[in-house]
């Protein structure tokens, strides 16, 4: 492993630890102040401390999460002029996130909406790590299991990166990615590898290599 993922695992394990204590730590503060607000009618004061907690939670848990792509991101592309970043707004009454990606150019900040789809690999990487973040967070717990089926399609010569950073997310999570690929060089980084070609009269064989 290199020494920039081993720096990603030491940052991001600590970065995700300290998310999921502050996330936990905050939920319990507000089923507390919740129980306090049902007096809201004659203390308008805990109404008010229980939209701030609200706040500081969502504060506290979107810098983490924009830490958390961010590094993904510059491990993979190299790229320390990238940045990613929630952009909360207010929508219909609710606070919403687009997730955005922010790169320079001609020392310019140039924003792109991960959720347009239009970035190719660094959108794969992004929503990925996303996906991640979020099944890691999910309670109660669900299958720590994600079918990544062609995911990376966009991501080229910084394919390799992509498999260190599985690999790297793996150690971290405990999560298990089933790949479908045709790239040989995560293929390379699996486990286990199951290839499918097809014999001389078309049908379809699988057969395990490692």
């Amino acid at each position: 492993m290199t020494q920039r993922f081993k720096t990603l695992v030491t940052n991001v394990n600590v970065a995700v630890g300290r998310l999921k204590a502050e996330r936990d730590r905050l939920t319990e503060e507000k089923r507390s102040l919740e129980k306090v607000s049902s007096q809201a009618v004659l203390y308008g004061a805990e109404c008010d401390a229980l939209r701030v907690v609200g706040e500081v939670l969502r504060e506290r848990i979107r810098e983490r999460v924009e830490r958390l792509v961010t590094l993904a991101v510059r491990s993979v592309f190299g790229r320390e002029d990238l940045r990613f970043e929630l952009k909360m707004e207010l929508a219909r009454g609710q606070m919403t996130a687009r997730p955005m990606l922010v790169t320079k150019f001609r020392n310019e900040e140039i924003l792109l909406n991960v959720l347009d789809g239009k970035g190719g690999g660094l959108v794969d990487v992004v929503s990925f790590v996303l996906q991640v973040i979020v099944l890691v967070l999910t309670k109660p717990a669900v299958t720590k299991t994600m079918f990544l089926d062609e995911r990376f399609s966009h991501v080229r010569d910084e394919i390799g990166k992509v498999s260190e950073l599985l690999a790297t997310l793996h150690e971290m999570t405990g999560i298990q990615f089933v790949v479908v690929t045709k790239e040989q060089v995560l293929a390379d980084g699996a486990d286990k590898v199951f290839r499918m070609d097809k014999d001389a009269e078309g049908v379809a064989r699988v057969r395990v290599e490692s």
